[in-house]
């Protein structure tokens, strides 16, 4: 379980754009044996979510909420390749957003879990118009 303490220096990291303090509180999470799921969950989606209500709240500015995505996009990317094994299925996910969808954390997240349990990943993106996935 992620503490309330971990969290929130994790979300003020995150405010102030600390990549470096973010990464570093995320590698000590998966060196703890914290699993994917709880690192993706509770300290990701849920400092995310944060940080929306504070957009609509006009507590941060569009910059922050970009900001922290682009942190937490890249913290994705580090913290599933951390997880993956050798273990390979020959089953295929096609993940991405609908057309005029752009928040596209969740759906990469989805793709880490994929990817970590084996799955071969089609990661698109945000924004995929569905004439687009019938030819895949």
């Amino acid at each position: 379980m992620i503490s309330e303490a971990i969290y929130l220096h994790y979300l003020d990291s995150l405010l102030k754009g600390d990549k470096k303090q973010c990464t570093q509180i995320v590698s000590s999470l998966v060196e703890n044996n914290v699993p994917l799921k709880e690192i993706f969950v509770h300290l990701f989606q849920r400092s995310m979510y944060r940080i929306g209500q504070m957009w609509e709240k006009e507590r941060c500015s569009i910059a922050d909420e970009h900001i922290a995505t682009k942190i937490t996009e890249s913290l994705i990317e580090i913290t599933t390749s951390r997880f993956l094994n050798n273990n390979k299925t020959d089953k295929l996910a096609i993940i991405t957003c609908i057309d005029k969808e752009f928040h596209e954390l969740g759906a990469r997240m989805v793709a880490g879990f994929f990817e970590v349990n084996g799955w071969e990943t089609l990661y698109l993106g945000s924004n995929t118009p569905q004439s687009s996935l019938i030819d895949l």
